[in-house]
């Protein structure tokens, strides 16, 4: 087994270690991890572009967005840098073929997600062990 977390054709490629999923088989993507930290333009998404929606977590909502039909043809899956948003991957967006859909998920406290609901006086965090457990959740709801 190759490093990452994965079901189905859904793969977070960034892990360095398997992460122990409870259901194998939920999602029909792939996934290529982008970060990207360098200051950008940052521009709003076309009109219709993208779906937005929202996934409920236990430490607030991620905010996402998706492009194309991920059901059928397996996905990227951004992750921007600190602090910005799915909309940093705009223009990179509008360089793909038409055919490559995309996820693209804001972290905690930035974009339209939710601020973390964490315990800050006793220094909580999430982990990228437990964000990459909610991004294969958002793939397989919309996979």
């Amino acid at each position: 087994s190759s490093p990452g977390a994965s079901h189905a054709r859904c793969r977070l490629v960034w892990r360095p270690q398997p992460m122990p999923r409870p259901h194998a088989s939920l999602c029909a993507m792939k996934a290529a991890l982008l970060l990207l930290v360098a200051p950008v333009a940052m521009a709003a998404w076309p009109p219709g572009y993208v779906n937005r929606s929202f996934h409920q977590t236990p430490k607030g909502f991620l905010h996402y967005v998706v492009h194309g039909d991920v059901a059928h043809t397996p996905p990227f899956v951004f992750f921007h840098g600190h602090p910005r948003s799915t909309e940093m991957f705009h223009d990179l967006a509008l360089q793909l073929p038409p055919s490559q859909p995309f996820i693209a998920v804001d972290y905690f406290g930035a974009g339209h997600s939710d601020e973390c609901l964490c315990n800050e006086t006793a220094d909580e965090f999430v982990t990228y062990n437990q964000f990459a457990v909610w991004v294969l959740d958002i793939c397989a709801d919309v996979g």
